[in-house]
């Protein structure tokens, strides 16, 4: 059906450069990772569901999906979902985690999901940021190389909009 699907107690590390795409001809059921109350780490590898195929809801297909408690962690890897707002996403009545600490996002930024309105659902990780270059990506650490000026204070800022070293 399109879908690896990891449930409580159960743990799945994916490692490698691998393709995992969702084709479904026949449902919906287009998401790659569920983490239905399990844990998933994802080091590497594509997923897609750009073949992604639902006769009756074309504009919703999730990538990567947590409920029941389940938790992904994203330490790189390439992501391209059909619908780019559902790369990653929760049930909103079940508890659920995502933690994206590398990767590649076509047009979506894992620092702005907005599928979900529990703080902390979805977070880039500490001491990470999402920078545009074309597509999203996530990168260790922030780079303060772009000089600023507001407001009568300088500051360094990095890609993703962060601000430090603030002088009045």
């Amino acid at each position: 059906n399109g879908v690896v699907r990891v449930v409580s107690g159960g743990k799945l590390t994916i490692n490698g450069d691998g393709l995992l795409d969702a084709y479904s001809p026949n449902n919906g059921w287009c998401m790659v990772i569920w983490a239905d109350g399990g844990e998933v780490i994802i080091n590497g590898g594509t997923y897609t569901n750009k073949n992604a195929y639902s006769p009756t809801d074309s504009d919703h297909y999730d990538l990567i999906y947590v409920k029941n408690g389940g938790k992904v962690t994203i330490n790189g890897g390439t992501f391209i979902d059909e619908t780019p707002r559902w790369t990653l996403n929760h049930n909103n009545d079940y508890q659920g985690t995502i933690i994206v600490n590398g990767g590649k996002f076509y047009d979506f930024d894992p620092s702005n999901v907005d599928t979900d309105d529990r703080e902390g659902a979805t977070v880039v990780g500490k001491d990470y940021c999402s920078v545009k270059e074309g597509d999203y990506y996530v990168v260790k650490a922030h780079n303060y190389e772009i000089p600023g000026y507001d407001n009568d204070n300088h500051y360094d800022a990095c890609q993703c909009g962060a601000k430090e070293n603030v002088e009045a």
